[in-house]
């Protein structure tokens, strides 16, 4: 998250980590604002405690106002810079009714800028999967395949060693809402083409992917998809 200011102080990017909110369900924490706060149950209710004031809080739109007042700058603000998601325009609903509108760019309207590196992701994501994505999914089972177990994962290191290849790159598995992961988890495997070609054929259980094997032509497009994601990585 970055909020902006009428000062000269740069935003902060947004950034995006996860918590297990129980065994069934994981709830995303989408800005960065969040590392300065620490969770912990007050009363029974979970609340975040700011690591700077010590205060508690219960949401991220009160953490954020009470930064603001601590800070003397509440009615400086002209935008708050996030991500596309549910979490942060109710949050941006909850800062629009403690502020005084105002003082705001056109009573408010604007204080939630799009954050465009997050636009930039979507719209590649969505490429990904218009164009490629069968074939996307048919190398991310292969990868996963071979980095299920430690086992798997020591046979296939075997076989770069066999076939000589130079590279210390470790396979991943990406988080499919980034695009950036994807397309380091595609350009590591595309080093590894023949190792996966030489595994298919002397492997019966890797064999037995069937269909969700990746093709001759989905490593070709991978390595088209690559060479078009570079200049933006």
């Amino acid at each position: 998250m970055a909020v902006g200011v009428e000062t000269n102080n740069t935003p902060t990017n947004a950034n995006e980590s996860q918590y297990d909110e129980n065994l069934k369900k994981k709830r995303k924490l989408t800005s960065s604002a969040w590392e300065h706060f620490k969770k912990m149950k007050v009363g029974g209710v979970m609340k975040a405690i700011c690591d700077h004031c010590h205060k508690h809080l219960e949401n991220l739109g009160d953490a954020l106002m009470e930064c603001l007042l601590d800070c003397n700058i509440e009615r400086k603000l002209l935008t708050l810079t996030l991500d596309n998601c549910p979490t942060n325009d109710a949050m941006v609903n909850v800062m629009l009714d403690k502020l005084n509108k105002s003082l705001l760019l056109v009573n408010g309207k604007l204080l939630h800028m799009r954050c465009v590196a997050h636009i930039l992701n979507l719209i590649i994501k969505e490429g990904l999967e218009n164009l490629f994505g069968s074939g996307v999914e048919r190398i991310r089972e292969s990868i996963a395949f071979w980095t299920t177990t430690p086992k798997r994962l020591e046979k296939f290191e075997e076989s770069i060693r066999h076939l000589n290849i130079p590279c210390s790159k470790v396979l991943s598995l990406d988080i499919k809402t980034r695009w950036n992961s994807t397309y380091l988890m595609l350009s590591t495997a595309l080093i590894y083409n023949d190792v996966f070609s030489r595994l298919r054929q002397r492997e019966p259980q890797y064999r037995k992917l069937g269909s969700k094997l990746p093709s001759e032509e989905d490593w070709v497009l991978a390595k088209e998809m690559c060479e078009r994601l570079k200049p933006f990585f």
